[in-house]
């Protein structure tokens, strides 16, 4: 399963305009599209760059279809469809000691 996640990997998704937003999430959908070649189906999924996100941001991500989205954290207080909780990989690699 491939989920978009921006294209240059905003920082600052929070501080976007929607129509900033849209363009950052419609070219990393398009550049995944031609990569897979149409693959097995949409796109349904992201996850939120450095956990950032706005309202904006979930309009934007209806509009182009997508279904679930990943927090870059495991709270569990605000489990919307965008912001299902997650094990970002920085913990993991700090649990690990490196």
């Amino acid at each position: 399963l491939i989920g978009l996640h921006s294209h240059q990997h905003a920082t600052n998704m929070d501080k976007l305009s929607r129509h900033e937003q849209l363009s950052e999430f419609s070219k990393n959908l398009s550049k995944l599209n031609h990569i897979l070649d149409g693959g097995d189906g949409p796109i349904l999924s992201m996850s939120h760059p450095f956990g950032k996100f706005n309202a904006s941001t979930f309009d934007v991500l209806e509009e182009l279809g997508v279904e679930v989205g990943f927090r870059d954290n495991q709270n569990t207080t605000d489990t919307s469809v965008y912001r299902i909780p997650r094990e970002d990989h920085t913990e993991i690699i700090k649990r690990m000691g490196r």
